[in-house]
C-alpha cells in the first residue's frame, strides 16, 4: 500500500474539503437515518457526524506526533487544518527514510478517515454482506459488495460511483463484476 503519495494527497485534500461540512451537518441533522441519536446540550445529534469529528480531531494530530517521533522532526500541537496539510509530507518522509511500516500505517489511517467522513456525510454507502464467507481460507470472513461513493462536483452536484466489486476484508481478495461467475463456482465448490 505504501508508496502512493498521490493517493494520500488526494485523500487528505478531500478530507480537508469535507471537514467543514461536518460542523454544518452536526448543527443541521437531527438524527441518522437508522434512528440512532445522541443527546447533546438538549438536542439530538447525528452520532456518525459527531464520531467523524471526534475521530479526526483526535487521530490526525496524534498521527503527526507519531510521524515526527519517527522522523526526528520537531513538532508542537497544531490545529487540525495544519496537521492535515502536513500528513502527505510525513508520508513521503517516512517512505524516504525506509519506514514503510509507518508510511503504510499512515496511508491506511488516511483512507479510514476519508471513509468515516464520507459515511458521516452520506457520500458513501456501507459495504453489504452477500451471505457467503470467502472461499479462499478456512477462517470465516463474510464476502462484501463494495458500497457506492459520491463525489461532489462543481455546482454542488454529487456523482455516484460504484464498481460492483465483491471483496473479503480478511484476505483482501476482490472479484469485479466480470469475475462473479468464477466466484460463484468457487462458492459452489467450497
Amino acid at each position: 500500500m505504501s508508496g502512493s503519495p498521490e493517493a494520500v494527497e488526494e485523500n487528505i485534500a478531500e478530507i480537508a474539503d469535507l471537514f467543514p461540512a461536518l460542523a454544518a451537518a452536526l448543527t443541521r441533522d437531527n438524527a441518522p437515518s437508522d434512528g440512532r441519536g445522541v443527546l447533546s446540550a438538549g438536542g439530538v445529534v447525528n452520532a456518525d457526524v459527531l464520531h467523524a469529528m471526534i475521530l479526526l480531531t483526535a487521530e490526525v494530530p496524534a498521527a503527526c506526533t507519531i510521524a515526527t517521533g519517527i522522523t526526528g522532526e520537531p513538532w508542537q500541537r497544531r490545529p487540525l487544518a495544519t496537521c492535515l496539510r502536513a500528513i502527505p509530507r510525513f508520508h513521503e518522509r517516512l517512505t524516504i527514510i525506509g519506514r514503510l511500516d509507518a508510511a503504510t500505517s499512515l496511508e491506511s489511517a488516511v483512507a479510514r478517515w476519508r471513509r468515516t467522513v464520507k459515511l458521516a456525510l452520506g457520500l458513501c454507502t456501507p459495504d453489504t454482506r452477500i451471505g457467503f464467507d470467502c472461499p479462499l481460507h478456512e477462517e470465516p470472513s463474510p464476502l462484501l459488495m463494495a458500497g457506492a461513493e459520491g463525489f461532489i462536483r462543481p455546482g454542488h452536484t454529487v456523482v455516484w460511483v460504484g464498481d460492483g466489486r465483491i471483496h473479503c476484508r480478511f484476505c483482501g481478495e476482490a472479484w469485479p463484476v466480470w469475475q462473479w461467475r468464477r466466484l460463484g463456482l468457487l462458492l459452489e465448490n467450497a
